[in-house]
């Protein structure tokens, strides 16, 4: 092989023995190898319909390596825009090295060049800032970057943030820069500054509780200051005088509270601690959420924190709600009283479920219902707690945890059932996830021929079940079944697809 690459090395064979490597490295879990090769082999790989397969693969790599900026870049990214990504990485190599010079010149070039894109260019951003400190990788040096960065840069700052250091001291550290880059008038790298405090440190929960404070606080303010714009126009059509991106900037400003309100409500239900940075946070909740109209939103926040702390507290806790919200202040007086039945840790565990459901935190919500899951262990709602647990690992991307899960749960149920089609039909999804098509095509055609599926449900079934054959390189199967579909009278959107795929195959051939 090494012969047949040095013989030849712009061919189409040693971009195929690269690629091959890659697969080989990824194996092995070795991530940033598997990705570099890919990267150099994709370049001069001649066979263009297998392009995308390998574009998601580089993307997938790159989040297992931890690289989730990159990634993102990746996902978007053309044959010909992945160049730039690899000069990047070749860059990012040589600064690791410690050499600096190297690496500044192609940083430079990168950001001169007009074919380097947008997610690029911000990475190299970046990475200029921090070369410019004698010690680029220490904590103190990106610290000291996040003070200046602009906001295209901050994510890729951020991404070499320590997560192992002490999370108080760190948290505080980010919320001090935030409050100084706030103060200078750079509001949106504050709010970013924000958001990465509370996302990645939520144990330091005084820091978290006032930067959630901070960040509604801010969207409240923003979403008032568009209104008041809008407003000032009343009696004059304003198409003419805003643009499409500002006259919808209400709408996506109201959405962008609506989930901070979402994840804040969250964190001040499940807080494990009683402190004052807590009753502003949920003060302000209440109020947002009644100035927004929905006062049915919030949940007894203040009577959940009360269940936590002592009953002198408690006291002091409905003294100062009553005046706003005097239903909750009651319901916290008589916690100690006994004269009502509260939910138990099972109820308050399911509210908390249905708050990470609602806010699309399907990560935490799986972990949530795994809790419910294995206490429900010996009743009858078991199984059906056990299969939410599965889908919500799925819906975090967490597919071989919820494959593990389902596995454990067809064991237990009847095949030919409505509840083993489902079980099946998820596992297969899990399965195909992973790359696992041969075993995702077995589960397939369990649930598919147990007659339970929808018609929607068959038909994407089926044409994953295709895709299973092209991923392997089984055109003629995937051919034959593509076309069986088609003869059985598909939906027209269903219809359209599939006749994009056989006229690819067709081009391909």
């Amino acid at each position: 092989l090494e012969e047949i690459r040095s013989a030849s090395p712009e061919s189409g064979v040693a971009a195929f023995l690269e690629l091959q490597e890659g697969l080989e490295s990824a194996q092995r879990e070795e991530w940033d190898q598997a990705v570099d090769l890919w990267l150099k082999g994709i370049e001069t790989y001649p066979i263009d319909w297998e392009t995308q397969e390998w574009i998601e693969r580089i993307a997938e790599g790159l989040l297992n390596a931890g690289h989730r900026i990159e990634a993102d870049v990746a996902k978007n990214a053309s044959k010909e825009s992945l160049r730039p990504l690899r000069l990047y990485r070749e860059a990012l190599q040589k600064s690791q090295k410690g050499e600096e010079s190297e690496a500044k010149r192609m940083f430079r070039e990168l950001l001169q060049s007009p074919e380097t894109p947008n997610g690029i260019q911000k990475l190299c951003r970046a990475e200029s800032i921090l070369l410019h400190h004698t010690d680029p990788d220490s904590m103190e040096t990106v610290l000291r970057a996040l003070g200046v960065a602009r906001t295209e840069t901050m994510d890729t700052i951020l991404a070499k943030v320590d997560s192992a250091s002490p999370a108080e001291s760190l948290a505080s550290d980010l919320e001090s820069i935030a409050c100084h880059r706030l103060n200078r008038g750079d509001v949106r790298e504050a709010v970013r500054l924000w958001e990465f405090t509370v996302h990645e440190f939520p144990s330091a929960q005084e820091v978290a509780a006032r930067s959630y404070d901070r960040l509604i606080g801010l969207h409240w303010t923003r979403l008032k200051a568009i209104r008041a714009i809008l407003a000032s126009f009343p009696n004059n059509p304003t198409n003419d005088f805003f643009s499409p991106m500002e006259r919808n900037s209400e709408a996506k400003a109201r959405k962008e509270l609506e989930e901070t309100l979402a994840q804040s409500e969250i964190f001040a239900a499940s807080a494990t601690y009683s402190s004052e940075a807590l009753l502003p946070l949920m003060t302000s909740i209440y109020r947002i959420q009644a100035n927004l109209g929905r006062t049915n939103r919030p949940r007894n926040l203040f009577e959940m924190h009360a269940r936590k702390v002592s009953p002198d507290q408690r006291s002091e806790l409905a003294e100062r709600v009553q005046p706003f919200r005097p239903e909750e202040a009651i319901a916290i007086l008589r916690i100690d009283s006994g004269s009502e039945e509260f939910e138990t840790p099972a109820d308050q565990r399911q509210n908390l479920l249905s708050l990470y459901e609602e806010s699309e935190q399907y990560d935490r919500a799986a972990e949530v219902a795994r809790e419910l899951a294995l206490a429900a262990s010996g009743t009858p709602y078991a199984k059906e707690a056990w299969f939410k647990t599965a889908w919500l690992e799925y819906k975090s991307k967490d597919f071989q945890q919820s494959k593990e899960t389902l596995e454990d749960l067809v064991k237990s149920q009847e095949p030919g059932t409505p509840e083993h089609c489902e079980t099946s039909r998820l596992l297969g999804l899990s399965d195909y996830q992973l790359g696992e098509y041969e075993e995702a095509r077995s589960r397939f055609d369990a649930a598919l021929e147990s007659g339970y599926l929808q018609k929607t449900e068959r038909e994407e079934m089926e044409i994953l079940y295709a895709y299973s054959f092209l991923y392997r390189q089984d055109y003629s199967n995937a051919r034959l079944h593509l076309e069986s579909i088609l003869a059985d009278n598909p939906s027209r959107i269903t219809e359209r697809r599939l006749r994009q795929l056989v006229q690819q195959l067709d081009n391909r051939n």
